[in-house]
């Protein structure tokens, strides 16, 4: 056990100094090395963690960059949904000096639009304390631009939402779906429940796609039974399915509140790849189905457009017309005088 530790600390250290020399791969190894204790394998990914490390040092998407800012995946989402599914939205500021602090209605989150994590819950008037000074500093940094392409450029701003509580008043559960090529493959159920000492507690549950609770990552995972089936499951993977079309991989995180199905944000990587699913054959398995469900893709689409493409025959003897609109297009005649 000493020595495992041993060699991990210096593995740490190697990767970090190589990482100032050349930043790809080498920058991304430290911090999943640290976590999962497994050295990662982004350039020839071995398991879903690797997949992810490997997207976030080769952009494969540009969309991921338009879902990246919070504002910009609002559009994104009423463009394939409509407004039934946004979360009610009561200010967007772009510094932290233009918030009406005393005018929102409570409760209210307020988060920027151009990073993770960079959230203040607002139930009641003394959470707005120091609220202007954390927001400037958020403002004023860009996120992970090094390791998380997509968060590159985008205007940092402020934005003010309703905050979505459950009938005991704690926070709506957080229903995190993981997806390949627009089929949903892993649920992570988060539930935020106030203590009696006025903290916190996260409740999370691994769920298959038929909400049956799986037995991985039990580090993190609630060791009471699984919630029940929402009426709305079918309903949220129907919503999933069409924000993910566009993805190879994807984490679409919707809130369930009250019956109500809202969605939260789209996540390109999840933990930026510092995560391993336990067992590690969970983790292998999951890459596996990415690579099997690739190919069907594949083979699908492949299938699709040969049928279409071998109905395009026409008669040599007599070739279609071709007409262009462009301009300055040469005549079939002048080009045969050339």
């Amino acid at each position: 056990m000493i020595l495992e530790g041993i060699v991990i600390v210096m593995s740490q250290l190697f990767f970090k100094i190589l990482s100032w020399v050349w930043f790809i791969p080498f920058g991304f190894y430290k911090e999943p090395l640290k976590k999962s204790r497994v050295i990662p394998h982004p350039l020839a990914p071995r398991n879903l963690r690797d997949l992810i490390l490997n997207k976030m040092m080769f952009p494969d998407n540009i969309l991921r960059a338009v879902v990246a800012d919070k504002i910009a995946t609002r559009g994104w989402v009423e463009e394939k949904l409509g407004i039934k599914y946004l979360v009610p939205l009561y200010d967007i500021c772009e510094t932290a000096q233009d918030l009406q602090i005393h005018k929102y209605p409570l409760p209210c989150v307020i988060k920027s639009n151009h990073a993770s994590t960079q959230v203040r819950l607002v139930k009641q008037k003394s959470d707005f304390n120091n609220l202007v000074t954390e927001a400037t500093d958020w403002l004023s940094k860009e996120y992970e631009p090094k390791k998380e392409w997509v968060y590159r450029d985008i205007k940092p701003r402020l934005l003010v939402e309703k905050m979505l509580l459950d009938d005991a008043g704690n926070l709506a559960a957080d229903i995190k779906i993981h997806c390949f090529f627009g089929e949903p493959v892993l649920i992570i159920r988060h539930a935020t429940l106030e203590t009696s000492d006025g903290s916190r507690e996260i409740v999370r549950h691994f769920m298959s796609p038929q909400w049956e609770k799986l037995d991985i990552v039990k580090e993190y995972q609630s060791k009471t039974p699984a919630p029940p089936v929402p009426d709305c499951l079918e309903e949220m993977l129907a919503i999933t399915r069409k924000l993910s079309a566009d993805f190879d991989y994807i984490r679409v995180d919707l809130y369930l509140c009250k019956g109500s199905i809202y969605v939260g944000e789209l996540t390109n990587f999840y933990l930026a790849g510092s995560l391993l699913f336990t067992p590690l054959e969970y983790d292998t398995y999951l890459l596996s189905e990415y690579h099997r469900m690739r190919d069907a893709k594949i083979s699908t689409l492949r299938a699709k457009y040969a049928d279409t493409g071998a109905a395009l025959i026409v008669n040599a003897d007599s070739p279609p017309a071709k007409v262009s609109n462009y301009p300055y297009v040469s005549s079939c005649s002048e080009l045969s005088d050339v």
